[in-house]
Order: C-alpha cells, then sequence, then structure tokens
C-alpha cells in the first residue's frame, strides 16, 4: 500500500470516528501526552504490500528505544471479519468493511486512559507483565516510576535488570541506563534523575519527529 494512500485511508475512513485523537502521519494519538504518547499506530506488512495492520500502543517518552514508536503494543484484532489481523486495501470499497475496522479499533480503546501518566503506564505493565523476570518490561516501570518521584520503587526495578544483566540478544542501552538512575538515586541526586530523563524525553520526541510525526503537545 503507498504511502499516501495508507495516510488518506487514516484521514478519510478512521479518524472521523475518533474526533477526541489528532492526525499526524501514520498514527492518531491522544492529547495531552504527559509524557506518554499513545494512540493508534497503522503499518503495511512487507509480505502484504496492500495490507493494513492497527495497533494501540502507549510510547513513554522519557524511555530510550531504538524503535521510533514502541515499545507497547496491542494489536486492534479485526474480529468479526476472520481471525486474520489485518485488512486489505481492496477491501475498503465495502462500507461493512469500514464499519468492521473502525469497530475492532474501538474493542482495543480502554488501553489509552489506562497507560495517560506515567504512573498509570507503570502500574498497568505490571498488571500486564505480572512478576514476567523481561528486564525490557522492568526498565520501563523502573524509568515511568522515576518520572512521576517514586525512586524507591524505581530503584527496585532497575536493580532487577542489574541482577540479571545482559542477554546475548540486546543491543539496547537499557542495562547503562539502569545504572545511570540507580547510581543517582543512591547518591541522593534527585534532580538529576529528572533531568536524564528530561533529556531522554527530548531525544526521543526528535527521534519521533524525525520519522514524520508532529506532536501538538
Amino acid at each position: 500500500m503507498k504511502r499516501r494512500l495508507l495516510i488518506k485511508l487514516i484521514r478519510d475512513v478512521v479518524h472521523p470516528h475518533f474526533p477526541e485523537l489528532t492526525h499526524s502521519d501514520l498514527i492518531l494519538y491522544a492529547k495531552p501526552i504527559n509524557s506518554v504518547l499513545r494512540g493508534i499506530t497503522f503499518s503495511t506488512q512487507l509480505r502484504h504490500p496492500d495490507a493494513l495492520a492497527a495497533s494501540v500502543f502507549a510510547r513513554p517518552l522519557y524511555v530510550p528505544s531504538a524503535a521510533p514508536i514502541g515499545p507497547w503494543f496491542k494489536r486492534a484484532r479485526r474480529g468479526l471479519l476472520d481471525p486474520r489481523d489485518v485488512w486489505y486495501i481492496q477491501e475498503f470499497e465495502s462500507d461493512v468493511i469500514k464499519r468492521k475496522l473502525v469497530r475492532g479499533i474501538q474493542r482495543n480503546m480502554g488501553i489509552l486512559p489506562s497507560v495517560a501518566e506515567p504512573r498509570l503506564f507503570a502500574r498497568n505493565v505490571i498488571r500486564k507483565f505480572g512478576r514476567a523476570n523481561i528486564y525490557v518490561e522492568h526498565h520501563e516501570i523502573g524509568l515511568s516510576f522515576a518520572r512521576c518521584g517514586e525512586l524507591q520503587k524505581s530503584r527496585k526495578h532497575l536493580q532487577r535488570i542489574l541482577t540479571m544483566g545482559p542477554t546475548q540478544y540486546d543491543k539496547s542501552d537499557r542495562i547503562p541506563n539502569a545504572r545511570r538512575i540507580v547510581d543517582l538515586i543512591d547518591a541522593g541526586k534527585f534532580e538529576e534523575v529528572s533531568s536524564q530523563l528530561d533529556s531522554w524525553q527530548s531525544e526521543t520526541i526528535a527521534q519521533i519527529e524525525s520519522f514524520g510525526f508532529k506532536m501538538d503537545r
């Protein structure tokens, strides 16, 4: 699917059903952002260039990540149409298909208020992943608690990352990020914790906007 056709589909078919969201490029997002960018992102698939996928996402801006939108997605399933998770552009000539796309997204929209700010995001990631020893989630939770000033909770989750250590598959900066925040907390440099998170948030915003997204905060 050509990018301009996908943007037109978002603008003309999907966005009118979600007037509370703002349209920018391939996403619809909620305001105010409050340090967590959240909304609906649309994409195509390499194997099926005429196929459209829609995901509800939450992206804490203070969490460094190589992905422009991630790290938390929930695929908006099409539900009644069939068990696949994609729609094909040829189908959008049908008003029935358009309505099913919108309903599929609406069924997943309840996640947006539940992750509207860092404390809520941290609590809901804990609820979603429980006690799973996945340091990607501990990284997000730890930085979210740091963002809202709950530094001992932040330290607990970030220390779990340091205890587990890096995996052979992770090429990110999560381990040094965790070490940086833990060291600042232990040294009582709480203002520097906030400054570091501000710096990461600014870098993330610049990264996202470099992909064409324009965030009206």
